[in-house]
């Protein structure tokens, strides 16, 4: 899950690692991509689909993005191989994937606006927005 601590710290952690007295604010999502620098075992290496996912280096540095079709097995690879955001990739995790994978970028970051939504997706309740602080 991301979470954010009582002391406005985020992170990506596993269920079972996070205290829930201690988390502000999460969202639960999945499967974990890359787990301390390595590509996670196990993942599906069939059904290829759009993916929303966020990276995070372990320490200060965020990503948000979204992976053209492809399988969770195949993105946790690339992912643990090479970082699209250009540092080392500690922790990754997939938010969604298919009719739910959304991206919208401000005009405030550099590339923005940008807002990418097939047009047979449903809006979605759930989202995630990094904010530089």
């Amino acid at each position: 899950m991301w979470l954010e601590s009582a002391s406005a710290t985020p992170a990506i952690r596993r269920r079972e690692a996070v205290s829930m007295a201690v988390a502000r604010e999460l969202i639960q999502a999945g499967p974990m991509l890359v787990e301390r620098r390595q590509g996670v075992s196990g993942l599906d290496a069939t059904k290829a689909s759009v993916r929303s996912v966020v990276l995070w280096d372990g320490g200060s540095h965020w990503w948000i993005g979204q992976a053209s079709p492809c399988t969770l097995a195949a993105l946790a690879q690339a992912l643990a191989a090479g970082s699209p955001a250009a540092w080392p990739v500690c922790q990754a995790l997939n938010l969604d994937g298919g009719r739910s994978a959304d991206l919208c970028i401000t005009a405030a970051i550099p590339g923005g606006p940008l807002t990418r939504r097939a047009p047979w997706n449903r809006p979605v309740r759930n989202f995630l927005v990094l904010v530089a602080r």
